[in-house]
């Protein structure tokens, strides 16, 4: 087995590692080590120490003192796109990046990519997603976003339609993508305008796809309902969450707004409801989640998007 690593000399500790694993395995590369260092010293003994392909990210600063250090009689040193430098030694391949700099240039030039298959599903935890992958028989590997988030990475050669099958409607996106950046891509797309009426998220619905949004409402109390011809009676009957006041919301919203579609979002003691619709249909889904209040609100922003995807689809 190949030794192949990633070298990061960083004081403060804030570089995004999750993010870079993501990067190389959508180029089809996932058998990477990953060795953060803390001084020069562990730096200069992990660019010594035996590996077949490295890459090293250090303040660009530090870079040539790192190299002067590290490189050997019989070392091919080059510049790549004249900012990062590859050193050939043998067999052997090392990239030097400065930290300051965006890695993703320099590391599809060096590294070439692979044929690679890329799935994000929403809605199966990650015991399902193994059982899923383990049954088609493939090299993966997960990045799991949140507990029912996945971006899934499959190396070998399978069948599309088979892990469409598999995976079902939970199935979004064929690439790294956020519900978040698929749903403004799609609304771009369809050139549709949207609004939003948020009684359960804080606005975060509103804040995911920023800049798609026509009108957006937050409600606090029972006259902002009242001002969506919400009687109260329904309030009285109902509650500030439930199926019936989430359909009646989302169809005087369209009105009020007269855009493509409408969503509201209610919530009420962990159990949430999600409205969207259009001027020929509305839809009402229900959910609930567990955790503090920063997983379940991201949980419930997450669902509302899922299901906006699926409509918009």
């Amino acid at each position: 087995m190949k030794n192949n690593k990633v070298i990061i000399w960083e004081e403060n500790e804030t570089f995004p590692i999750e993010k870079l694993e993501s990067f190389l395995f959508s180029l089809g590369f996932f058998d990477f080590s990953f060795h953060i260092c803390q001084n020069f010293e562990q730096c200069k003994q992990e660019c010594l120490d035996n590996f077949d392909t490295a890459v090293v990210i250090c303040d660009n600063s530090k870079l040539d003192n790192l190299l002067e250090n590290i490189k050997e009689d019989g070392d091919v040193l080059n510049l790549l796109f004249e900012q990062s430098v590859t050193v050939s030694r043998g067999e052997k391949r090392m990239l030097l990046i400065p930290l300051q700099l965006p890695y993703e240039k320099f590391l599809k030039e060096f590294l070439g990519e692979s044929d690679i298959h890329i799935y994000s599903v929403f809605g199966k935890t990650v015991t399902q997603i193994k059982s899923i992958f383990d049954s088609i028989r493939c090299d993966y590997k997960i990045i799991t976003k949140t507990p029912i988030l996945h971006t899934i990475y499959c190396f070998t050669a399978v069948n599309e339609e088979l892990v469409k099958s598999a995976i079902g409607d939970f199935l979004y996106s064929f690439k790294d993508e956020s519900l978040t950046n698929a749903c403004v891509r799609k609304l771009r797309e369809k050139s549709m305008s949207i609004s939003v009426v948020e009684q359960a998220t804080c606005g975060l619905v509103c804040g995911s796809v920023l800049g798609k949004v026509k009108e957006a409402y937050i409600l606090t109390d029972e006259n902002d309902f009242l001002k969506f011809d919400i009687t109260e009676e329904l309030l009285r009957e109902k509650g500030f969450a439930s199926k019936e006041l989430s359909f009646e919301l989302t169809k005087n919203l369209l009105k009020k707004s007269q855009t493509d579609l409408a969503i509201s979002v209610l919530g009420e003691k962990g159990r949430f409801f999600v409205s969207i619709g259009d001027s020929q249909n509305i839809y009402v889904f229900s959910t609930s989640f567990e955790g503090d209040k920063k997983q379940v609100l991201d949980n419930v922003v997450d669902f509302t998007l899922f299901r906006l995807l699926k409509i918009l689809n």
